[in-house]
């Protein structure tokens, strides 16, 4: 092979980037030798800067693009609308079906109601307790009577007593004499026993707490039980997300893993937690630079994997629904990301539910000191577990 021929190609393939650098130091002496080469090597040089012009000239501005659609009488806005209902109609789709499927196999699975055993008219009024009769004790009353030996003292006994004397009776009758009285401690003594008197209590038992007309109606629902904060919440879920930068290329959507993401939860109370994201998401990048003095345009649409530390508020619509709103904040592969989303939950069961919402992202990254930004919208849909 001619030594022309082999640094021609040695200069192509130095343009291309593809040279090896053991070859580079032979090249650029035989630049310096060789004026032919020096010229060849300059035309391969401004032929490649006019392609590159050629083809950045054919990129019609947006501007452009936009005063055409005017001017045929269609607007920007309605060619991106249609773009969107495009991108999205299979990621809507499957979590229509999904949710779905969801809620048919929670509502077979549920257990039955129960029925109750007696109509709610059938109300039994309450009957009297019956009277019991407790004895607590028998006592015995015992009275002692002193009976005198003496004939006299026992026929002054029989007379009128006192309390039946008038007053003036009482002062007119003589003492009786000194020697018709017997010492008390001389007179026998003679016990007489009654009969016992038995004290009674008569006890009505205290009625039962449990009203019957209460006890024969309907069953009423058990209330739920208050959940026990702090607790952990693990949300599994698909994002059917799009760009609205446009690019020719379509998105990498190569693996079931490029569009989910997985959270875990932190729940503080009934309204508030904090947790993080983890997943990976598909991004349109379009990005200007310059090489070789040549302005040039570069278009990409990668399945980027992201982390965001997010925020969560909700509140409680009857017993199974949730709206909630997160906010996350955290990076790119490629620069910083924030996040937005609008939900609810549906919880048939205390450990386990179904969440569907609108979800926004917005990338910013930064090429040859330039910022630049991509956003996605679309919708996110998956199940939550509570432990």
């Amino acid at each position: 092979m001619d030594y022309t021929e082999q640094y021609s190609e040695w200069l192509s393939a130095y343009l291309d980037g593809e040279l090896e650098p053991a070859l580079e130091e032979p090249l650029f002496a035989a630049l310096a030798t060789h004026a032919e080469l020096r010229l060849e090597f300059s035309e391969l040089l401004a032929l490649r800067r006019a392609v590159r012009n050629d083809l950045v000239a054919l990129v019609p501005p947006i501007s452009t693009t936009a005063a055409l659609f005017q001017s045929v009488g269609i607007g920007v806005g309605t060619s991106i609308v249609a773009g969107l209902l495009r991108k999205l109609w299979l990621p809507l789709a499957s979590a229509a079906v999904g949710a779905g499927l969801t809620w048919l196999g929670m509502t077979l699975l549920a257990p039955p109601a129960p029925v109750p055993t007696q109509s709610p008219l059938q109300v039994s009024l309450p009957v009297a307790a019956p009277e019991t009769t407790i004895v607590e004790r028998v006592v015995y009353r015992t009275r002692t009577v002193y009976v005198p030996t003496n004939p006299t003292v026992a026929a002054s006994s029989a007379e009128t007593t006192p309390a039946q004397q008038t007053p003036a009776e009482q002062d007119l009758k003589p003492s009786p004499p000194a020697q018709d009285f017997v010492p008390l401690a001389e007179l026998p003594e003679l016990r007489i026993s009654a009969s016992p008197l038995v004290v009674r209590r008569y006890a009505v038992p205290a009625p039962s707490l449990k009203d019957p007309a209460i006890e024969h109606s309907v069953e009423m629902p058990a209330l739920p039980a208050p959940e026990q904060f702090p607790q952990f919440r693990l949300i599994l879920r698909g994002l059917g997300t799009t760009s609205l930068v446009t690019v020719p290329q379509q998105p990498d959507r190569g693996s079931l893993l490029s569009s989910s993401a997985i959270g875990l939860q932190y729940t503080l109370s009934d309204h508030h937690a904090i947790g993080i994201d983890v997943g990976r998401e598909p991004f349109a990048m379009q990005f200007y630079g310059y090489s070789n003095e040549t302005r040039l345009r570069y278009e990409a649409y990668p399945a980027l994997l992201w982390g965001t530390a997010t925020y969560q508020w909700r509140t409680r619509v009857g017993q199974d629904f949730e709206p909630f709103a997160q906010i996350g904040i955290g990076a790119t592969e490629f620069g910083l990301l924030g996040r937005t989303t609008l939900g609810v939950v549906y919880r048939p069961v205390s450990s386990l539910g179904v969440l569907i919402g609108l979800e926004g992202a917005l990338m910013r990254y930064v090429y040859q000191s330039t910022p630049y930004w991509t956003p996605n919208v679309g919708i996110t849909y998956g199940v939550l577990f509570r432990f």
